[in-house]
């Protein structure tokens, strides 16, 4: 059996399903998912290829991104000139 190692902030739900309806199974795999909370952790280990793929979600990153852009453009907004 080939073992799939995976991460990510939260399972989703088509591998919940795809588990649970045994599909994995199916195909001689092993999934196992390391649950990540913290993104510097996260990144290392997809560079130290501890992972074989990631499921994180792309949206959040841009959902923070975003937020941060924000928060830099309403500092400066607020900042007087002279």
């Amino acid at each position: 059996m080939d073992v799939l190692n995976i991460t990510g902030y939260l399972r989703r739900i088509p591998h919940v399903v795809a588990e649970h309806k045994g599909f994995f199974t199916r195909e001689n795999l092993q999934v196992r998912f390391h649950e990540t909370t913290y993104a510097p952790d996260h990144n290392k280990g997809m560079a130290e290829w501890r992972w074989d793929f990631t499921l994180s979600k792309r949206r959040h990153h841009d959902r923070a991104h975003e937020h941060r852009r924000r928060r830099l453009h309403a500092f400066h907004a607020g900042r007087k000139r002279g």
